[in-house]
């Protein structure tokens, strides 16, 4: 394959975001529903809520943007062009107003669709998956963020 074809293979990837990946004939779909505030004080930070469906499977986990901050830093390790999916950036005061947390929350659903379009293209084992539970363990094997027993 070429560079320009893998290029356009991810850009397609990417423009499919709204309805879903298909991988190995199954759906993959990535959102991010809700945030909610956890702790007082000084101490409370939002959680964002992502819900992964494979088929039937669906699955939540919990993470604060700490934890897509790191996503995202480690994934460009391993793909590349990630470093030019739109990442929402880190803000220091107002990070609790609920008109921050709610463009924060799409901002981070929109980033999830669009790594999920590059995944599904750059990780091959994906497309050796022969049902929804195996895909999902070859998922979770490969992004340990979608597993919820897995502690960023």
């Amino acid at each position: 394959q070429t560079l320009l074809h893998v290029l356009k293979e991810r850009q397609e990837a990417s423009q499919n975001i709204n309805s879903g990946q298909e991988v190995s004939g199954f759906v993959i779909s990535i959102s991010v529903p809700q945030a909610t505030l956890q702790g007082r004080g000084k101490q409370a930070c939002h959680y964002y809520h992502v819900k992964v469906q494979i088929g039937d499977l669906v699955w939540l986990v919990r993470r604060s943007y700490l934890s897509f901050n790191t996503l995202h830093v480690t994934i460009q390790e391993r793909i590349p062009l990630v470093t030019s999916v739109p990442f929402p950036q880190m803000r220091w005061f107002r990070n609790k107003q609920a008109q921050f947390v709610e463009e924060r929350r799409h901002g981070l659903e929109r980033y999830m669709r669009t790594l999920l379009g590059h995944i599904v293209v750059s990780e091959q084992r994906l497309q050796t998956a022969k049902s929804e539970t195996d895909l999902k363990a070859i998922l979770l094997h490969s992004i340990p963020f979608f597993d919820p027993s897995y502690n960023l």
